[in-house]
């Protein structure tokens, strides 16, 4: 499982404050281990956290760790992006070669998207090279293209292909 510890004294001796573990969420093997940022958020005016680990993305409630809901990941454990991109009712995040929209209130994966296999491979890279505007998901694949997907059904809305790699989208 994933925790976090830490005594009242560094290894220097020095006082230091205390970590205290208010819950933990349990997995199995080091590849389910948790990669992604963990992603605060309010629904229904709870606070929850949106995470990947065990194979799943996770909804938990933040105070005590109590699962919403899990989504499995298919056909891998592993996602792809740094942190969840969201939205007021979508999480949005890349897995292996696509993007991929969940909804926060019941887990069900709404859409995939996968970019067109060229010479630079199909991969729909990690967040930093995301970003969420009014109604569109904006991310870069390879061969160096920048697409706009509408949040709603994960539709191009525009592709536009660049000399590089579209990066830090805004």
């Amino acid at each position: 499982g994933a925790g976090c510890d830490a005594g009242k004294t560094s290894e220097e001796g020095e006082q230091s404050a205390s970590l205290t573990e208010t819950w933990r969420y349990p997995f199995s093997f080091e590849m389910t281990a948790p990669r992604v940022r963990p992603t605060a958020y309010t629904r229904g005016g709870e606070e929850h956290v949106l995470f990947g680990a065990g194979g799943h993305v996770v909804s938990a409630q933040l105070d005590d760790g109590a699962v919403e809901w899990k989504s499995k990941l298919d056909p891998f454990f592993e996602l792809k992006c740094h942190s969840f991109v969201l939205s007021e009712s979508r999480a949005f995040c890349s897995h292996l070669e696509k993007a991929v929209a969940w909804n926060l209130d019941s887990g069900d994966q709404e859409w995939t998207f996968s970019s067109t296999r060229n010479e630079y491979g199909r991969r729909f890279y990690d967040t930093g090279y995301v970003a969420l505007g009014p109604s569109h998901f904006y991310g870069s694949a390879g061969g160096g293209w920048l697409y706009a997907l509408e949040q709603t059904s994960g539709e191009v809305a525009y592709k536009q292909q660049f000399d590089h790699l579209p990066r830090g989208l805004t």
